[in-house]
């Protein structure tokens, strides 16, 4: 009997292409594979499919409450897709929880050592960040991501000018204050990260409604907001939508990364891989310097930033050379362990830890829980469907769920690109 590996993703457009890539590597070893994402869908699939091990996103307490209560023996291995929140913000709740983890797999050795300066109980395993992978092999990117001509035929985007695409992450501004400050009593947000955001945004709202009127032809403005923002509030501040400056509706970032001219962000991880896919990259800040111990460490290694208008223009509208991998290659490789294999090391972990439990396992009954559960699942996914999700305030783009048949397909197909490679050795 094949041992099952459950892959989990908290969102749809993000971590499921790298968790594709990793389910293909699996089954070129021989074993069974499921990609789920959070909330009812998991709890479904863990009724239904009672896998060998579960690799989460990141562990919770209710995740794990569940899990618990049905097959206590089956190891959780965390991924930590917010890892590094162990560098610059160990008291946040979701480093609270690793501990109550089996595993946590580190994204590079500054990582590893500091998990490992906090924990005793996880075993803390060096596999880098799967996500990374596709920028290293031309063959994956193109089985998982759209091509630069299949979005701009998507989009009615111009071919012949310089995309510059703006990945604006400002979700906080459109948390309503009850939330907000749900998230200040629990540790994960500070005041004065409160206020910085507020400001900096403010700041860019300016600048988009001077560049609208002040834009030459020669470049367009792709502007992507984090799927938790409400879009048309943003047209609505920044001077709305034109020939030169357009707006996308959620999608994943990667393959608007790989189109791209140049590329610029707040605070996003995402700017990371935009090095790695050499693309000419800045971020938007403050005046003041960001000092190191106080910000994500990505945002201190970053060389180029954009503090004022006139800067914020003139890299929109001017080709240049700016923060591309070549300039990062020390900090890339001790914080991420950049090599492109970062999917089949976590492969191979996860094979491991499945192959040490036994062909049969036993999951307890949850009863009348299981049936809620399952009720949850039939819900989300008629609602999702039948575009009823349409409705919701924060204009979240309908696809917030992935069935088992869409998921199997995605992995199959990356596993075709995988032909010809001793990816199970």
């Amino acid at each position: 009997m094949k041992k099952r590996v459950l892959i989990v993703e908290q969102r749809l457009r993000r971590g499921v292409d790298a968790n594709a890539l990793i389910g293909a590597h699996l089954q070129r070893m021989g074993l069974d594979v499921r990609l789920s994402l959070t909330g009812s869908q998991l709890s479904s699939n863990l009724i239904r499919y009672e896998p060998h091990v579960v690799y989460y996103p990141w562990v919770t307490p209710p995740a794990l409450r569940f899990l618990y209560k049905r097959a206590p023996e089956v190891p959780i291995v965390n991924a930590f897709q917010e890892q590094n929140a162990i560098l610059h913000q160990p008291d946040a709740p979701m480093v609270q929880w690793a501990d109550r983890s089996d595993y946590i797999f580190a994204w590079g050795q500054a990582h590893k050592e500091r998990f490992e300066e906090f924990f005793e109980r996880p075993n803390i395993m060096l596999t880098g960040n799967p996500r990374f992978d596709p920028y290293f092999d031309s063959g994956v990117a193109q089985v998982l991501y759209p091509s630069k001509d299949d979005l701009a035929e998507q989009y009615e985007l111009p071919l012949e000018k310089d995309w510059v695409l703006f990945a604006l992450d400002f979700p906080l501004i459109f948390q309503s204050e009850n939330r907000i400050q749900e998230l200040i009593s629990r540790g994960d947000l500070k005041e004065k990260r409160l206020q910085i955001i507020r400001e900096i945004y403010g700041n860019v709202q300016e600048w988009m409604r001077s560049l609208a009127e002040n834009l030459p032809d020669s470049s367009v403005l792709i502007v992507r907001p984090h799927p938790g923002s409400n879009l048309e509030q943003i047209k609505r501040d920044f001077g709305g939508e034109s020939e030169s400056i357009r707006y996308i509706r959620g999608g994943s970032l990667p393959p608007w990364i790989l189109a791209t001219d140049r590329y610029l962000t707040r605070a996003s991880t995402s700017v990371v891989e935009a090095w790695l896919a050499d693309v000419p990259t800045a971020l938007i800040q403050r005046k003041k310097p960001i000092e190191a111990g106080q910000a994500r460490p990505h945002l201190v290694e970053a060389r180029t930033s954009l503090s004022s208008y006139s800067e914020f223009r003139s890299f929109i509208i001017e080709s240049c050379e700016t923060d591309t991998r070549h300039r990062h290659q020390d900090f890339l490789a001790r914080h991420y362990r950049l090599d492109g294999y970062s999917s089949l090391r976590t492969a191979r972990r996860l094979r491991e830890i499945a192959n040490q439990q036994d062909e049969s396992i036993s999951y307890n009954d949850g009863g009348l829980e299981n049936w809620v559960e399952h009720a949850k699942f039939f819900l989300k996914k008629v609602v999702n469907e039948t575009g009823a999700n349409r409705f919701n305030p924060f204009e979240r783009p309908n696809g917030e769920f992935l069935s088992q048949r869409e998921a199997s397909k995605r992995v199959s197909k990356v596993e075709e690109s995988l032909e010809g490679e001793s990816w199970g050795e």
